[in-house]
């Protein structure tokens, strides 16, 4: 039987040792190496503040892009994520904000049936006529007998010859109409539309503020009443409009719109 030679069995350990230390030397640097090159390199964008601010600011942005400002031409200088969600959200802001422009404004109150009588900055009773606009009908108010138009004539006018109400001063007004709606056996079944409407000067725009549909009963009469308060600008012009004048009874005193202050 043949015997290892006890130098060429240190040799091979000293050899093995050598390879297991080579190892974990190249192991560690190729773990160094490759957690390095897995950070994130941020990249920096630089762009004029005034782009990253909404023009309507209620989530505190403008706050956020100050503290971005770098001497010393002021630009906003940061991260690319940040800058890029900032943009974002002026966008959105500002495109929302532009929408809403053309929406109806915020009712303070919900409709209700209040019978409560407050003194009216302008209150027309009693109807005259109907004018067509667009696919509705808009009642023309009488401007004699129990039409009230003090004691703010200054600051709300009736015009009679369009049905509608002008307002002159901005603000909070209760918005209110009634009308006295008179059906036979033809309208049964038959649905009506009891609308206020506001032509914007500010915006160009007109609107529905607010609608009230009755399903109508032959043989019965009821009355139709909406009131609301609505936040108004300067110069709006609002007027009733309804889908079929045949259902109103045009001779009832019942029917009202009027204009009181709420603020």
């Amino acid at each position: 039987m043949k015997t290892v030679c006890k130098p060429a069995v240190y040799c091979l350990i000293t050899i093995t040792i050598v390879q297991s230390v080579v190892f974990l030397v190249v192991t560690s640097n190729w773990t160094t190496i490759r957690r390095v090159n897995n950070e994130p390199n941020t990249v920096q964008l630089c762009t004029v503040c005034e782009v990253l601010v909404p023009m309507i600011d209620k989530n505190g942005i403008a706050s956020q892009v100050a503290k971005l400002k770098e001497p010393p031409n002021l630009q906003c200088c940061g991260g690319a994520a940040e800058i890029i969600t900032l943009s974002a959200q002026k966008q959105t802001a500002d495109i929302f904000y532009k929408r809403i422009r053309y929406m109806v404004p915020e009712a303070v109150y919900k409709m209700c049936d209040s019978s409560v009588d407050q003194t009216p900055y302008v209150r027309a009773v009693g109807i005259t006529g109907f004018k067509h606009v667009g696919a509705l009908y808009q009642p023309l108010w009488n401007q004699n007998g129990q039409t009230v138009t003090q004691p703010s004539i200054n600051h709300i006018t009736h015009l009679q010859d369009e049905g509608e109400i002008f307002i002159r001063l901005a603000g909070l007004y209760m918005i209110s109409s009634r009308l006295a709606i008179q059906t036979n056996a033809s309208t049964i079944d038959s649905v009506f539309s009891h609308s206020i409407y506001v032509l914007s000067h500010k915006y160009g725009t007109r609107r529905l503020l607010g609608e009230r549909r009755t399903t109508l009963f032959g043989g019965d009469q009821t009355v139709s009443t909406f009131t609301a308060v609505y936040s108004l600008d300067l110069h709006d012009r609002l007027s009733v409009g309804i889908n079929n004048p045949e259902h109103i009874d045009a001779q009832s005193n019942n029917n009202t719109f009027s204009i009181h202050s709420a603020g």
